[in-house]
């Protein structure tokens, strides 16, 4: 049975923690005497859950659940972002790759579904490119949330034991919002040594929610890589 999922099912209570936080943040900016360098760029590590519950074989009736379960994969990515604009906030514009890889068992009977012996795996290399708005506007702000959105290319293969490859593309958009947290407090003096040997002028964790649509702009394919998920990780910005 093919699982349908709102895209804009976000809790209120998780939108006002948000604000609530974004609005602490904004206004409460960590104070430090070190001059610190100029910064233009960031890098950023990002990791979280996938589960692409709306992939399915449709004329054979196999959805991702039958073969690869109900668990989540783990996404890892790397993203480059420079700032173009730095008047009333940040605009950024950058790109991102990552990649997600699954294993599951084939089916050997599909009514009731039946795992068979041989071993089936999915792999899928997701590249986007972002347009990111972070209302920072103090220096060394404490909390800077962020919102983003752009287009995606996924690349994917599937691979079976003793069968051929599958292998395509899918193409489509995302967007997102979620917040940086300035590690710098923790230890000031760290921080600094960062900006004077290698020009890191603030370090931040980060979370990030994220809607995906990514089906070829609402073409009806087997592969239909739309879901929500959640990111995790670390920024450099220099």
């Amino acid at each position: 049975m093919k699982l349908h999922r709102n895209p804009l099912g976000i809790s209120c209570s998780l939108v006002l923690i948000v604000f609530i936080l974004s609005g602490i943040g904004i206004f409460w900016p960590f104070a430090s005497a070190q001059a610190e360098s100029k910064k233009s760029a960031s890098f950023s590590l990002r990791f979280g859950p996938f589960r692409p519950d709306q992939v399915e074989a449709r004329q054979a009736g196999i959805t991702w659940r039958d073969v690869y379960g109900g668990g989540n994969s783990l996404f890892s990515g790397a993203e480059w972002e420079k700032e173009i604009i730095k008047k009333y906030g940040i605009l950024a514009i950058g790109g991102g790759a990552g990649w997600i890889q699954a294993s599951g068992k084939s089916l050997k009977s599909v009514n009731p579904p039946r795992a068979s012996a041989e071993t089936t795996e999915f792999q899928i290399a997701p590249v986007d490119l972002n347009l990111t708005y972070r209302l920072a506007y103090f220096k060394n702000q404490f909390l800077v949330p962020f919102g983003r959105a752009g287009l995606d290319f996924y690349l994917f293969r599937e691979r079976k034991e003793g069968n051929a490859t599958i292998s395509g593309y899918r193409t489509g958009y995302h967007f997102a919002f979620g917040g940086a947290l300035l590690l710098d407090w923790l230890s000031p003096e760290s921080g600094v040594n960062l900006d004077l040997e290698w020009g890191i002028n603030n370090t931040y964790l980060t979370f990030e929610y994220r809607y995906s649509h990514i089906n070829d702009f609402n073409r009806k394919h087997d592969f239909d890589f739309s879901t929500e998920t959640w990111f995790g990780g670390i920024m450099f910005e220099y």
